[in-house]
């Protein structure tokens, strides 16, 4: 059976008032997780849910980038991507988070 890791994301990340914005937070929030909770993303044999707060207002592509592009490419597909990688957040931050997909996976193309 596989296990899911949740992650508050307000415990690793410095975002200012839910404003997840630029590559090196996104990055600094990756090496966060791997190190302050011992998470590895590149498991495969967890799932990953990612909890963001209720009155978070936006995530950029970059931020998304910088904290899992890493494990993006290890995916073949966005389906296979987000079987292991869960988000819960508003409506708003999930259109910022499934753009981020988007873009992450155009550019593999």
């Amino acid at each position: 059976m596989t296990s899911v890791k949740s992650i508050d994301i307000t415990t690793v990340s410095s975002a200012p008032d839910g404003v997840y914005v630029g590559r090196d937070n996104g990055e600094a929030t990756r090496k966060a997780i791997m190190q302050d909770k011992n998470i590895n993303l590149m498991d495969k044999d967890i799932r990953v849910r990612f909890v963001f707060p209720r009155t978070a207002e936006t995530i950029t592509t970059s931020f998304f980038l910088g904290m899992l592009s890493q494990s993006i490419y290890n995916f073949k597909t966005k389906e296979d991507f987000l079987k292991h990688f869960q988000f819960d957040a508003n409506e708003y931050l999930m259109e910022d988070i499934h753009q981020g997909i988007d873009d992450a996976f155009d550019s593999l193309d």
